[in-house]
This record gives structure tokens, C-alpha cells and sequence, in this order.
């Protein structure tokens, strides 16, 4: 398992996203990179962030969010999971072609 720290600047808040192989694997196979999921939750000041009740259940609570990189323009849907200061990807992907999704988004 690995630990990346990672300091959120605005807020000077410690927080740490958590990957090992296993959400590394899963969101290459969608073509998204870790560091795109650490600056899309960081630095999008527009990210949107809503309770997964379907995939929540009393031992995991889920999140979705949709946020956008700015390094490589990408509209992304993450599937996380919070613990403390820590969090954990479930699972990412691009949604740009998700016009429901990308329609919210830039209604904010």
C-alpha cells in the first residue's frame, strides 16, 4: 500500500490519498493517472461532491465527485471513499462524454 501526503495549500489541511495496486490498476484501465485524481479533488475550485447512497452501506460511507484537471483538461467521475484525512479511490473515470454529468457541472 501506498501513502501519497499531500498538503491542500487553500486550507493548509494535511490530506492523504491512499492507493496501492489495486485502485492503481483499475483506474489506468480507464486511462486516468493517480496525479490527475489528486489535482482534479485539489485544485478544481468547481469539484462536485455527492453521497453515493447505492454503494454506501453502514461500513463504507461513498462518494461521488466531478471535477476537472487542469494539467490535462479532463472531466473526470471519481468514486472515493473518506477516512479521517485519508481517501480512498475506488474507482475513476473520464466522463466527458457523460452529458448529464458534464451538463451539472458546468451549470455551478
Amino acid at each position: 500500500m501506498y501513502n501519497i501526503y499531500v498538503t491542500n495549500i487553500r486550507n493548509n489541511e494535511k490530506i492523504y490519498f491512499e492507493w496501492d495496486n489495486d485502485n492503481i490498476g483499475h483506474i489506468k484501465r480507464h486511462d486516468v493517472k493517480a496525479y490527475e485524481i489528486e489535482e482534479a479533488y485539489l485544485e478544481d475550485e468547481k469539484k462536485m461532491v455527492f453521497f453515493d447512497q447505492l454503494h454506501s452501506n453502514e461500513s463504507e460511507q461513498r462518494f461521488i465527485v466531478l471535477a476537472r484537471t487542469k494539467s490535462t483538461n479532463k472531466f473526470l467521475k471519481l468514486d472515493i471513499c473518506f477516512y479521517g484525512n485519508k481517501i480512498r479511490v475506488i474507482t475513476a473515470h473520464k466522463a466527458t462524454n457523460d452529458k448529464k454529468l458534464l451538463k451539472l457541472y458546468k451549470q455551478r
